[in-house]
Protein backbone atom coordinates (compact mmCIF):
# COMPACT_ATOMS: atom_id res chain seq x y z
CA UNK A 1 0.00 0.00 0.00
CA UNK A 2 1.54 3.47 -0.73
CA UNK A 3 2.73 5.46 1.74
CA UNK A 4 2.36 9.26 1.94
CA UNK A 5 3.31 11.58 4.28
CA UNK A 6 1.02 14.26 6.69
CA UNK A 7 2.53 17.32 8.83
CA UNK A 8 3.15 16.76 11.97
CA UNK A 9 5.46 19.25 13.47
CA UNK A 10 6.57 22.97 11.80
CA UNK A 11 9.40 24.45 14.40
CA UNK A 12 11.11 27.69 13.53
CA UNK A 13 14.53 28.82 15.22
CA UNK A 14 16.41 32.01 15.49
CA UNK A 15 20.01 31.87 15.68
CA UNK A 16 21.59 33.55 18.81
CA UNK A 17 24.60 35.72 17.34
CA UNK A 18 25.83 36.47 20.55
CA UNK A 19 26.41 32.17 21.10
CA UNK A 20 26.07 30.69 18.02
CA UNK A 21 23.37 28.50 19.04
CA UNK A 22 19.64 28.42 17.71
CA UNK A 23 16.86 29.34 19.97
CA UNK A 24 13.44 27.99 19.49
CA UNK A 25 10.43 30.63 18.83
CA UNK A 26 7.97 29.13 17.23
CA UNK A 27 5.82 25.91 16.61
CA UNK A 28 3.18 24.67 14.72
CA UNK A 29 1.90 20.99 15.79
CA UNK A 30 -1.21 19.31 13.58
CA UNK A 31 -3.71 16.47 14.61
CA UNK A 32 -5.52 14.07 12.97
CA UNK A 33 -8.99 11.93 13.38
CA UNK A 34 -9.23 8.21 13.26
CA UNK A 35 -9.87 8.71 9.61
CA UNK A 36 -6.80 10.25 8.99
CA UNK A 37 -8.28 13.45 8.73
CA UNK A 38 -6.79 17.05 10.04
CA UNK A 39 -8.69 17.96 13.24
CA UNK A 40 -6.82 20.58 15.24
CA UNK A 41 -4.02 22.63 14.43
CA UNK A 42 -2.23 24.64 17.42
CA UNK A 43 0.69 27.14 17.26
CA UNK A 44 3.00 28.23 19.95
CA UNK A 45 5.41 30.61 21.15
CA UNK A 46 8.21 29.88 23.47
CA UNK A 47 8.36 31.72 26.52
CA UNK A 48 12.22 32.36 27.23
CA UNK A 49 11.44 32.64 31.22
CA UNK A 50 9.53 29.46 31.75
CA UNK A 51 11.28 27.31 29.47
CA UNK A 52 8.26 26.04 27.86
CA UNK A 53 5.96 26.06 24.62
CA UNK A 54 3.14 28.48 25.25
CA UNK A 55 -0.05 28.14 23.19
CA UNK A 56 -0.48 31.02 21.47
CA UNK A 57 -3.71 30.03 18.76
CA UNK A 58 -5.59 26.92 17.75
CA UNK A 59 -7.56 25.75 14.65
CA UNK A 60 -10.43 23.08 15.08
CA UNK A 61 -11.39 21.05 11.73
CA UNK A 62 -14.39 19.40 11.03
CA UNK A 63 -14.06 17.09 7.60
CA UNK A 64 -17.03 15.27 5.91
CA UNK A 65 -16.80 11.23 5.18
CA UNK A 66 -14.69 12.09 1.71
CA UNK A 67 -12.38 13.89 4.45
CA UNK A 68 -13.31 17.40 2.86
CA UNK A 69 -12.68 20.27 5.54
CA UNK A 70 -16.40 21.31 5.74
CA UNK A 71 -15.63 23.69 8.69
CA UNK A 72 -13.02 25.69 10.17
CA UNK A 73 -12.43 27.47 13.91
CA UNK A 74 -9.48 29.47 14.64
CA UNK A 75 -8.92 30.86 18.49
CA UNK A 76 -6.20 32.88 19.43
CA UNK A 77 -5.47 33.16 23.29
CA UNK A 78 -5.79 36.93 25.48
CA UNK A 79 -3.66 37.28 28.51
CA UNK A 80 -5.03 40.50 29.28
CA UNK A 81 -8.66 38.63 29.00
CA UNK A 82 -7.50 35.42 29.95
CA UNK A 83 -9.50 33.39 27.18
CA UNK A 84 -10.07 32.25 24.14
CA UNK A 85 -10.93 34.69 21.31
CA UNK A 86 -12.93 33.63 17.83
CA UNK A 87 -10.97 35.13 14.96
CA UNK A 88 -12.32 33.71 12.07
CA UNK A 89 -14.70 30.21 11.10
CA UNK A 90 -14.56 29.13 7.67
CA UNK A 91 -17.84 26.54 6.26
CA UNK A 92 -17.13 24.73 3.33
CA UNK A 93 -20.11 22.73 0.92
CA UNK A 94 -19.31 19.99 -1.74
CA UNK A 95 -21.62 18.24 -3.84
CA UNK A 96 -22.81 14.79 -4.25
CA UNK A 97 -19.07 14.21 -5.98
CA UNK A 98 -17.01 16.24 -3.47
CA UNK A 99 -16.67 19.47 -5.59
CA UNK A 100 -16.99 22.43 -3.62
CA UNK A 101 -19.92 24.62 -4.35
CA UNK A 102 -19.40 27.40 -1.61
CA UNK A 103 -17.28 28.51 1.00
CA UNK A 104 -18.54 30.71 3.96
CA UNK A 105 -15.85 32.63 5.84
CA UNK A 106 -15.80 34.99 8.95
CA UNK A 107 -13.36 37.06 10.46
CA UNK A 108 -12.71 39.27 13.20
CA UNK A 109 -10.69 42.14 11.54
CA UNK A 110 -10.67 44.29 14.61
CA UNK A 111 -10.14 41.90 17.53
CA UNK A 112 -11.37 44.79 19.70
CA UNK A 113 -14.80 43.36 20.78
CA UNK A 114 -13.49 40.43 22.24
CA UNK A 115 -14.88 37.39 21.05
CA UNK A 116 -17.24 38.67 18.00
CA UNK A 117 -16.83 37.97 15.04
CA UNK A 118 -17.57 41.14 12.71
CA UNK A 119 -16.84 40.08 8.95
CA UNK A 120 -18.29 37.85 6.77
CA UNK A 121 -17.61 37.09 2.85
CA UNK A 122 -19.12 34.24 0.80
CA UNK A 123 -18.21 32.14 -2.27
CA UNK A 124 -20.23 30.17 -4.67
CA UNK A 125 -18.41 28.27 -7.32
CA UNK A 126 -19.47 26.40 -10.30
CA UNK A 127 -18.75 22.49 -11.84
CA UNK A 128 -15.15 23.51 -12.70
CA UNK A 129 -14.52 25.27 -9.24
CA UNK A 130 -14.40 28.50 -10.82
CA UNK A 131 -16.04 31.41 -8.80
CA UNK A 132 -19.46 32.35 -9.80
CA UNK A 133 -20.19 34.73 -7.02
CA UNK A 134 -18.49 36.42 -3.86
CA UNK A 135 -20.19 38.53 -1.35
CA UNK A 136 -19.03 40.94 1.61
CA UNK A 137 -20.58 41.61 4.85
CA UNK A 138 -19.97 43.26 7.53
CA UNK A 139 -21.07 43.53 11.42
CA UNK A 140 -23.89 46.71 12.07
CA UNK A 141 -22.85 46.66 15.68
CA UNK A 142 -26.34 48.09 16.30
CA UNK A 143 -28.58 45.50 15.40
CA UNK A 144 -25.69 42.86 15.79
CA UNK A 145 -27.00 41.31 12.05
CA UNK A 146 -24.11 40.78 8.51
CA UNK A 147 -25.07 43.59 6.49
CA UNK A 148 -24.21 43.20 2.81
CA UNK A 149 -21.45 45.52 1.24
CA UNK A 150 -20.26 44.44 -1.68
CA UNK A 151 -20.29 41.36 -4.51
CA UNK A 152 -18.71 40.11 -7.49
CA UNK A 153 -21.00 38.06 -9.92
CA UNK A 154 -18.29 36.35 -12.68
CA UNK A 155 -19.49 34.99 -16.09
CA UNK A 156 -17.97 32.64 -17.80
CA UNK A 157 -17.72 31.10 -21.77
CA UNK A 158 -17.88 27.62 -22.67
CA UNK A 159 -13.71 27.32 -22.27
CA UNK A 160 -14.66 28.33 -18.59
CA UNK A 161 -12.19 31.76 -19.61
CA UNK A 162 -14.24 34.60 -17.22
CA UNK A 163 -15.16 37.00 -19.93
CA UNK A 164 -17.22 39.32 -18.40
CA UNK A 165 -17.26 40.72 -13.64
CA UNK A 166 -19.55 43.10 -12.38
CA UNK A 167 -19.07 44.87 -8.81
CA UNK A 168 -21.71 45.98 -6.82
CA UNK A 169 -21.95 47.87 -3.59
CA UNK A 170 -24.81 47.55 -1.60
CA UNK A 171 -27.07 50.80 -0.71
CA UNK A 172 -28.44 50.09 2.75
CA UNK A 173 -30.54 52.62 3.02
CA UNK A 174 -32.82 51.37 -0.06
CA UNK A 175 -32.09 47.94 0.27
CA UNK A 176 -30.78 47.37 -3.11
CA UNK A 177 -27.92 46.59 -5.02
CA UNK A 178 -26.19 49.21 -6.75
CA UNK A 179 -23.88 48.02 -10.24
CA UNK A 180 -20.59 49.65 -9.82
CA UNK A 181 -17.60 48.59 -12.29
CA UNK A 182 -18.10 45.69 -15.09
CA UNK A 183 -14.97 44.78 -16.77
CA UNK A 184 -15.58 42.82 -20.26
CA UNK A 185 -12.97 40.63 -21.48
CA UNK A 186 -12.55 39.00 -24.87
CA UNK A 187 -10.44 36.03 -26.50
CA UNK A 188 -9.19 34.78 -29.69
CA UNK A 189 -10.33 30.99 -30.67
CA UNK A 190 -6.83 29.93 -28.80
CA UNK A 191 -8.16 31.03 -25.83
CA UNK A 192 -5.45 34.05 -25.70
CA UNK A 193 -6.79 37.50 -24.14
CA UNK A 194 -7.72 40.08 -26.62
CA UNK A 195 -8.75 43.00 -25.15
CA UNK A 196 -10.01 44.07 -21.42
CA UNK A 197 -12.64 46.79 -21.24
CA UNK A 198 -13.77 48.08 -17.86
CA UNK A 199 -16.58 50.38 -17.15
CA UNK A 200 -18.49 52.54 -14.55
CA UNK A 201 -21.81 52.76 -13.76
CA UNK A 202 -23.45 56.07 -14.12
CA UNK A 203 -26.09 56.42 -11.29
CA UNK A 204 -27.55 59.83 -12.96
CA UNK A 205 -27.65 58.50 -16.29
CA UNK A 206 -28.56 55.12 -15.94
CA UNK A 207 -25.80 53.64 -18.10
CA UNK A 208 -22.39 52.11 -18.50
CA UNK A 209 -19.67 54.55 -19.28
CA UNK A 210 -16.57 53.68 -20.27
CA UNK A 211 -13.32 53.81 -18.07
CA UNK A 212 -10.54 51.87 -19.27
CA UNK A 213 -9.23 48.81 -21.37
CA UNK A 214 -6.27 47.12 -22.15
CA UNK A 215 -4.86 45.35 -25.66
CA UNK A 216 -2.78 42.60 -26.02
CA UNK A 217 -0.39 41.94 -28.54
CA UNK A 218 1.00 38.32 -29.12
CA UNK A 219 3.91 36.83 -31.38
CA UNK A 220 4.38 34.30 -33.93
CA UNK A 221 4.44 31.50 -31.05
CA UNK A 222 1.87 33.16 -29.16
CA UNK A 223 3.68 34.86 -26.56
CA UNK A 224 2.44 38.33 -25.27
CA UNK A 225 4.62 41.05 -27.00
CA UNK A 226 2.83 44.03 -25.95
CA UNK A 227 -0.09 45.32 -24.22
CA UNK A 228 -1.54 48.58 -23.93
CA UNK A 229 -3.61 50.28 -21.74
CA UNK A 230 -5.82 53.38 -22.29
CA UNK A 231 -8.41 55.58 -20.67
CA UNK A 232 -11.49 57.14 -22.03
CA UNK A 233 -11.61 60.97 -22.78
CA UNK A 234 -15.35 61.88 -21.84
CA UNK A 235 -15.19 65.08 -23.64
CA UNK A 236 -12.97 63.51 -26.71
CA UNK A 237 -14.95 60.24 -26.86
CA UNK A 238 -11.94 58.81 -27.91
CA UNK A 239 -9.53 56.39 -26.21
CA UNK A 240 -6.14 58.00 -24.91
CA UNK A 241 -2.94 55.61 -24.15
CA UNK A 242 -1.61 55.75 -21.01
CA UNK A 243 0.55 52.78 -20.26
CA UNK A 244 2.24 50.12 -22.25
CA UNK A 245 4.56 46.99 -21.80
CA UNK A 246 6.65 45.50 -24.42
CA UNK A 247 8.26 41.71 -23.90
CA UNK A 248 11.22 40.14 -26.35
CA UNK A 249 12.09 36.87 -26.19
CA UNK A 250 15.50 35.35 -27.30
CA UNK A 251 14.85 31.77 -27.66
CA UNK A 252 18.52 31.05 -28.37
CA UNK A 253 19.81 33.28 -25.18
CA UNK A 254 17.01 32.13 -23.06
CA UNK A 255 16.60 35.86 -21.96
CA UNK A 256 13.40 37.78 -21.61
CA UNK A 257 12.97 41.63 -21.59
CA UNK A 258 10.03 43.44 -20.50
CA UNK A 259 9.81 47.23 -20.94
CA UNK A 260 7.35 49.77 -19.80
CA UNK A 261 6.46 52.90 -20.55
CA UNK A 262 4.33 56.14 -19.65
CA UNK A 263 2.38 58.02 -22.58
CA UNK A 264 3.55 62.14 -22.00
CA UNK A 265 0.39 64.08 -23.37
CA UNK A 266 2.51 67.13 -23.50
CA UNK A 267 5.02 65.47 -25.90
CA UNK A 268 2.47 63.38 -27.44
CA UNK A 269 5.23 60.26 -27.18
CA UNK A 270 6.13 57.21 -25.17
CA UNK A 271 8.33 57.36 -21.91
CA UNK A 272 10.66 54.43 -20.88
CA UNK A 273 9.57 53.66 -17.10
CA UNK A 274 11.16 50.60 -16.07
CA UNK A 275 12.95 47.54 -17.39
CA UNK A 276 13.29 43.90 -16.36
CA UNK A 277 15.43 41.21 -18.10
CA UNK A 278 14.90 37.70 -16.94
CA UNK A 279 17.21 34.57 -17.66
CA UNK A 280 15.40 31.24 -17.22
CA UNK A 281 16.95 27.46 -17.76
CA UNK A 282 16.15 24.86 -20.15
CA UNK A 283 13.37 23.99 -18.29
CA UNK A 284 11.97 27.86 -18.84
CA UNK A 285 12.19 28.12 -14.81
CA UNK A 286 13.59 31.52 -14.24
CA UNK A 287 17.26 31.85 -12.98
CA UNK A 288 17.91 35.45 -12.61
CA UNK A 289 16.19 39.00 -12.95
CA UNK A 290 17.60 42.54 -13.08
CA UNK A 291 15.44 45.30 -13.06
CA UNK A 292 15.88 48.77 -14.21
CA UNK A 293 14.12 52.21 -13.89
CA UNK A 294 14.62 54.98 -16.19
CA UNK A 295 16.52 58.53 -15.36
CA UNK A 296 14.65 61.43 -17.19
CA UNK A 297 17.87 63.56 -17.06
CA UNK A 298 20.81 61.62 -17.87
CA UNK A 299 18.15 59.94 -20.72
CA UNK A 300 20.07 55.89 -19.30
CA UNK A 301 18.59 52.92 -17.83
CA UNK A 302 19.97 52.30 -13.96
CA UNK A 303 19.71 49.36 -12.33
CA UNK A 304 17.80 49.43 -9.35
CA UNK A 305 18.09 45.62 -8.18
CA UNK A 306 18.39 41.54 -9.35
CA UNK A 307 17.08 38.46 -8.04
CA UNK A 308 18.66 34.95 -8.51
CA UNK A 309 16.93 31.87 -8.27
CA UNK A 310 17.74 27.86 -7.97
CA UNK A 311 16.15 24.83 -8.56
CA UNK A 312 16.71 21.34 -8.26
CA UNK A 313 16.38 18.26 -10.50
CA UNK A 314 12.63 17.93 -10.01
CA UNK A 315 12.16 21.79 -10.32
CA UNK A 316 11.58 22.19 -6.69
CA UNK A 317 12.22 25.79 -5.56
CA UNK A 318 15.64 25.24 -3.36
CA UNK A 319 17.42 29.30 -3.29
CA UNK A 320 16.27 32.43 -4.01
CA UNK A 321 17.65 35.86 -3.35
CA UNK A 322 17.37 39.62 -3.49
CA UNK A 323 19.55 42.56 -4.10
CA UNK A 324 19.44 46.18 -4.23
CA UNK A 325 21.84 48.18 -5.68
CA UNK A 326 23.47 51.11 -3.45
CA UNK A 327 24.49 53.92 -6.26
CA UNK A 328 26.47 55.58 -3.81
CA UNK A 329 29.14 52.82 -3.23
CA UNK A 330 28.40 51.11 -6.32
CA UNK A 331 27.68 48.17 -4.91
CA UNK A 332 24.92 45.28 -4.64
CA UNK A 333 23.29 45.07 -1.37
CA UNK A 334 21.20 41.65 -0.05
CA UNK A 335 18.05 42.39 0.75
CA UNK A 336 16.55 38.59 1.36
CA UNK A 337 17.17 35.45 0.99
CA UNK A 338 15.66 31.84 1.25
CA UNK A 339 16.85 28.30 1.15
CA UNK A 340 14.29 25.14 0.75
CA UNK A 341 15.60 21.63 1.30
CA UNK A 342 13.15 18.93 0.11
CA UNK A 343 12.64 15.04 1.05
CA UNK A 344 12.41 12.47 -1.44
CA UNK A 345 8.48 12.83 -1.51
CA UNK A 346 9.05 16.25 -2.65
CA UNK A 347 7.73 17.48 0.79
CA UNK A 348 9.97 21.00 2.25
CA UNK A 349 11.90 19.65 5.42
CA UNK A 350 13.45 22.93 6.18
CA UNK A 351 13.67 26.42 5.42
CA UNK A 352 16.29 29.16 6.07
CA UNK A 353 16.08 32.56 5.87
CA UNK A 354 18.93 35.04 5.46
CA UNK A 355 20.18 38.79 6.40
CA UNK A 356 22.80 40.55 4.60
CA UNK A 357 26.02 41.69 6.82
CA UNK A 358 27.10 45.19 5.51
CA UNK A 359 30.25 45.15 7.37
CA UNK A 360 31.60 42.10 5.43
CA UNK A 361 28.64 41.73 2.62
CA UNK A 362 28.16 38.62 3.18
CA UNK A 363 24.74 36.82 3.95
CA UNK A 364 24.80 34.80 7.14
CA UNK A 365 21.64 32.01 8.51
CA UNK A 366 19.06 34.05 10.97
CA UNK A 367 16.28 31.91 10.91
CA UNK A 368 15.32 28.10 10.00
CA UNK A 369 12.01 26.40 10.02
CA UNK A 370 12.13 22.97 9.87
CA UNK A 371 8.50 20.86 8.49
CA UNK A 372 8.06 16.71 10.33
CA UNK A 373 5.74 14.78 8.71
CA UNK A 374 3.66 11.43 9.79
CA UNK A 375 3.98 8.76 7.26
CA UNK A 376 0.72 6.43 6.67
CA UNK A 377 -0.68 4.59 4.26
CA UNK A 378 -3.12 5.65 2.22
Amino acid sequence: MPIYQRLENIITEVLDITTSQWIVSSKMEYLYDAHKNLELVRSYNWDKNANQWVVSSRTECLCDAQGNIISELTYVWNKKANKWITVSREENRYDAQGIQISKTAYDNYELLVIGRINHKSEHFYDAHGNTTLSIEYFLNKNTGKFIASSKSEFTYDENRLAILVIEYNFDETNNLWVAKIKTESYFNNEGKPVSDISFEWNENIKIWTNINKTEYIFDSINNISSWNLFEFDEITHHWNPLRKAESFHDKNADIETYTSYIWDKNKSCWINSAREEIICNEKGLRTFCCKYIWDVTANIWLVSNKSEFAYDESGKHILECEYSFNKTTNQWVGQTKFEHVFNAQGDETQESSFEWDENTNQWFVKEKTSYYYLEQEK
